[in-house]
């Protein structure tokens, strides 16, 4: 009963501030923007399945549903043929059908009709993942009690898990991203493989089954979990297992297949194929990963932004007192995962605060972090107490950082975070630009494109002979050009633009761009790239400065489109731009 009222407190806490947030900062919209980035994807499959009945998901476009069109976006539609596919998995939408249902019922009682995105909706989608937070940090908590920690250590660690990691964010601010979800499943997952080592009862079984089908349902890459129990138990264990609960297994395995078996069955229905890879060009690189990057880079590396984690590497060590076989276990699955995760394309999970990929397996990485938390508090209290209110007011700070616009959520590296670091003034918001995009296919070694840009605008010459493009109230567009079409632009391209620049006022080049726009036929910019001039505010004026800039791009989508660019100058500040080289590469296909 104690426990029930404290998990119905902090959730009334949580949903608090989430709702004071989202009415403070998002204006008129209240919390509509809660549905937002790759949540739109995840969020799509309930107004489909519930509402329009419609797996095509062509009813955003109608012109009666203008009001949620702005949910969707065609980027999340793979092509299959002749049909499309929805490229997130189905998962996150099973786990949030309680919560989005409730909301639609309600709004339906109360207005009449419901179109799927109301505010009174997407704010049952914010409690929803606030929810499955506090039960996988509850689950942590009960794992943590059966590997015979002490109380205060299994609430002092589930507490940091969700205080001094990013956890905290996309529960309560982005809810609609898949981490929080399978953040409680593999919580879950870890507690019940945990108790079938104890106890291989047949509802702990059960249980595992269904779990583990919630969790590919959620994201397939984390199967690699089942690594966990089948460790653990070991090869005569689980032969003992195979022989006294055969029916179990087989019932549990039916469950398993059953619950996977819905993607598939979604997948024929929107395209007629039962195991479309419908992540495009997305995919890993094998050969290629960014290990080091992944972990201590300053684009969202894991301990740079919930470095409280670093406390897994000590405790992978001190762990084996509890439980060699764990400890053993655990590392295995987090070097495979730590791997895998590092030779995915987008390494960084940009945009994101910190690397929000491992926000999944935090209630794994929870044994060995309360290991080192066990081993401070009985070395020295005061000494882990004011450690760790140290983490979790770095990670309160950075989060606030984070959604003021103060942390920047691509392409930050050392220099801009040592320009913000602890900084909460209003100067420093959106002081710091987008960084060089980086990919991970080497490319071809000549650029299929190299030119000096040519005006269009008004220029003035200086003694050396060199154009300059001159900024001002009245450019607000410049250095304009449109790359002639080559079928090199139909694959994909990284783009090199190097130039210099003069700011004549201080932060001129602040919101100034580098900027590609993708047009069709009809001129309609269908796609756009962009670099801000000035990563960070330089406070140096009427000096010269060199710049290079990195994109990563798509291919153009057909013969009749066009590839532009431009500076742009949406301030109309006063600044100075020459030497524009811009040069077009290729891809290689050798990894």
């Amino acid at each position: 009963m104690k426990r029930s009222i404290i998990f119905i407190a902090l959730f009334a806490f949580l949903t608090l501030i989430a709702f004071v947030w989202q009415q403070r900062t998002f204006g008129n919209e209240k919390y509509e923007r809660i549905v937002d980035s790759d949540g739109k994807g995840y969020v799509a499959y309930l107004p489909a399945i519930f509402i329009y009945q419609d797996l095509s998901f062509n009813f955003y476009s109608k012109p009666q549903n203008q009001k949620i069109a702005r949910y969707f976006n065609d980027r999340f539609l793979t092509k299959q043929n002749d049909k499309t596919i929805l490229k997130t998995y189905v998962g996150v939408a099973v786990l949030m059908t309680p919560f989005y249902l409730t909301g639609c019922l309600i709004q339906i009682a109360g207005h009449g009709t419901c179109n799927g995105y109301e505010p009174l909706v997407q704010f049952f989608i914010s409690i929803d993942a606030i929810f499955y937070a506090l039960a996988g940090l509850f689950l942590i908590y009960k794992t943590l009690r059966l590997l015979n920690f002490s109380k205060t250590i299994c609430v002092l660690t589930s507490a940091l898990i969700f205080t001094a990691t990013n956890l905290c964010y996309y529960s309560l601010f982005h809810p609609t991203m898949s981490h929080v979800y399978s953040f409680f499943l593999i919580a879950a997952f870890v507690y019940l493989s945990i108790c079938l080592t104890q106890n291989t009862s047949n509802k702990y079984l059960l249980l595992s089954a269904i779990i583990l089908g919630l969790i590919v349902l959620v994201r397939p890459l984390n199967i690699i979990i089942i690594l966990f129990p089948l460790l653990l138990l070991g090869k005569q264990k689980l032969t003992d297992l195979l022989k006294i609960k055969t029916r179990t297994l087989l019932v549990s395995v039916l469950f398993f297949l059953m619950i996977i078996s819905l993607q598939p069955i979604l997948n024929f229905l929107q395209c007629g194929l039962l195991f479309p890879w419908s992540y495009g060009d997305e995919g890993f690189y094998f050969t290629n990963p960014t290990l080091i990057k992944t972990l201590f880079s300053f684009r969202n590396g894991l301990f740079i932004y919930s470095p409280i984690l670093l406390l897994t590497i000590p405790g992978l060590w001190l762990l084996r007192y509890n439980s060699i076989k764990i400890t053993s276990v655990i590392a295995i699955v987090l070097i495979i995962i730590w791997y895998l995760l590092s030779a995915w394309w987008n390494w960084s999970s940009e945009p994101a605060f910190g690397n929000r990929s491992f926000v999944d397996w935090y209630g794994l990485m929870s044994l060995p972090v309360a290991a080192s938390i066990g081993y401070g508090w009985k070395k020295s209290k005061l000494l882990l107490s004011l450690l760790c209110l140290g983490f979790a007011g770095l990670s309160t700070l950075q989060t606030w950082q984070y959604l003021n616009d103060i942390i920047h959520p691509d392409g930050m590296n050392f220099e801009k975070y040592r320009y913000v670091f602890l900084k909460t003034s209003p100067e420093y918001i959106a002081s710091v630009g987008n960084g060089n995009e980086e990919a991970y296919l080497p490319v071809q070694p000549l650029p299929f494109i190299t030119t000096e840009i040519n005006p269009y605008n008004k220029v003035t010459t200086s003694n050396h002979a060199e154009t300059i493009f001159e900024f001002n109230s009245q450019t607000y567009k410049g250095a304009q050009f449109s790359i002639p079409f080559s079928n090199n632009q139909l694959l994909p391209m990284k783009a090199m633009v190097t130039l210099q620049r003069k700011e004549n006022e201080f932060k001129a080049c602040t919101q100034a761009t580098v900027c590609f726009d993708y047009t069709d036929s009809t001129g309609k910019v269908y796609y756009n790239e962009n670099l801000r001039i000035n990563d960070i505010p330089r406070k140096q004026i009427n000096a010269w400065k060199a710049f290079t800039y990195h994109f990563v791009m798509p291919a153009l989508k057909d013969t009749n489109s066009q590839l532009n660019f431009y500076i742009n100058n949406p301030k109309g500040a006063l600044f100075e731009i020459k030497n524009i080289d811009l040069k077009l590469f290729n891809f290689s296909n050798k990894q």
